[in-house]
């Protein structure tokens, strides 16, 4: 009923932090590919609320109202990836997700993701959310993560993701930026007083102090 192996073409802007310019890096990086679903780890767990699972990966059966999907798993791969940042983006993406569609398999989807990037000594986590519309192949979504380990350490990835629908083929386009500093619990901002950011109300104290 529904195509899930899908390539796509991946344009990727890359803004590169502190740690790369110690390495005399580019401040922006790009490349681009195509992303393939390489294994379905798991089909998940499938709630076909007024109706049963047939038994095929998300499908219910007639008279479902709602479709309830959880921990979905999946593993994508990218090729042909060309660019300045190519090797920042070729790797396997491990993806997790759940999904609360209506009975024609539209709705929202969300999840986490952990893509290894082997070149780069590193990997990139996040989570990422968006709405799917599977009868027709249609998808908009986004990922945000930050990478660890490498050249990856203290970049941020933020991800904007189009499937148009019709075709196996879909736009993305990925940002890598510095993280912003933390800023410390011990000391306050200028004009501000302590904030208790363990407090589940975030209370200020010594406002103006």
């Amino acid at each position: 009923m529904f195509n899930f192996v899908s390539r796509h073409i991946l344009p990727v802007l890359l803004l590169v932090g502190p740690a790369a310019h110690a390495q005399q890096l580019p401040k922006v990086l790009v490349a681009s590919g195509k992303e393939i679903l390489v294994e379905l780890l798991s089909p998940g767990e499938l709630d076909c609320v007024g109706g049963q699972p047939t038994g095929r990966p998300l499908q219910c059966s007639p008279g479902t109202s709602r479709i309830l999907l959880t921990n979905w798993v999946s593993v994508q791969g990218y090729e042909d990836v060309t660019g300045t940042a190519a090797a920042m983006t070729r790797g396997l993406n491990t993806i997790v997700m759940h999904c609360n569609l209506d009975r024609n398999y539209y709705g929202h989807c969300w999840g986490t993701f952990e893509w290894e990037v082997a070149e780069m000594g590193g990997k990139w986590q996040g989570v990422w959310s968006g709405i799917w519309d599977f009868a027709a192949n249609r998808v908009s979504y986004h990922l945000t993560g930050y990478g660890s380990g490498g050249q990856l350490e203290g970049l941020r990835i933020e991800k904007e993701s189009v499937w148009h629908g019709g075709t196996q083929s879909g736009t993305f386009v990925v940002n890598l930026l510095a993280k912003q500093p933390t800023l410390s619990l011990k000391e306050p901002a200028a004009g501000f007083g302590r904030v208790d950011y363990r407090a589940p109300l975030l209370e200020a104290r010594n406002f103006g102090r």
